[in-house]
C-alpha cells in the first residue's frame, strides 16, 4: 500500500518558478528592516507637537485680531466710510 501511495503522489516541487533558482533554492526573504532612528542633534530645536502648533496658531490669531482692532481705533468712522465708498471721477472737458 505504501508503495502505491508513493507512486501515485507527484514529487514535491519548490514554489519557485524561475529555472535559475531551481538549481539552488533559497528560502523566502522577509521585508527589509527599518533602520533605527537617530536622535536629533542637540543644537537643533525639537519638532513641536500638534498641540503646541495649535496653541501657537491660536496666539497668532488673537494677536492679529488685537492689531486689527487697534488699527480701527486709529481711524474715525468718517475716515473709514470715505475709504470704502467708491469715488466718482469727474472728467474735465
Amino acid at each position: 500500500m505504501a508503495e502505491l501511495i508513493k507512486e501515485t503522489t507527484p514529487p514535491s516541487k519548490p514554489d519557485l518558478s524561475n529555472p535559475y533558482q531551481t538549481a539552488s533554492p533559497v528560502g523566502k526573504v522577509g521585508p527589509p528592516r527599518r533602520s533605527a532612528r537617530r536622535p536629533r542633534a542637540t543644537g537643533r530645536p525639537a519638532v513641536p507637537t500638534k498641540e503646541q502648533q495649535a496653541e501657537e496658531e491660536k496666539k497668532k490669531a488673537e494677536d492679529d485680531k488685537k492689531k486689527e482692532q487697534e488699527k480701527l481705533k486709529e481711524y474715525s468712522p468718517q475716515a473709514i466710510i470715505e475709504a470704502t465708498v467708491p469715488k466718482v471721477c469727474e472728467f474735465v472737458a
